[in-house]
C-alpha cells in the first residue's frame, strides 16, 4: 500500500540519490521526481536497470541517470 507524502518544491536542490534502482530507493526517486527538483541524478551500476528506472519514473529533463561503478578499479 503506497504511503501519501506531502511533497514540497525542491526547485532550488540539485539531488543525488544512490540505490534507486530498486525497493525503498526506487519510490524515493519518483516521490522527488514529482518535487520539481532542479536537478536530480541517479547514477547506478546495473545500465539495464537505470533505463528502466527512468521509463518508471517518467518525469522531466531534470532527472538523468548516468552509469557509475565505484567498486570497479580501472587501470
Amino acid at each position: 500500500m503506497p504511503i501519501k507524502l506531502e511533497i514540497q518544491d525542491l526547485s532550488k536542490y540539485v539531488i543525488i540519490l544512490t540505490g534507486a534502482t530498486d525497493g525503498i530507493g526506487k519510490e524515493m526517486a519518483r516521490i522527488l521526481a514529482r518535487s520539481n527538483p532542479k536537478r536530480l541524478i541517479l547514477p547506478a551500476r546495473n545500465i539495464e536497470k537505470g533505463n528502466k528506472l527512468l521509463e518508471y519514473i517518467k518525469s522531466s529533463n531534470a532527472v538523468s541517470y548516468t552509469h557509475l561503478d565505484v567498486y570497479k578499479r580501472q587501470g
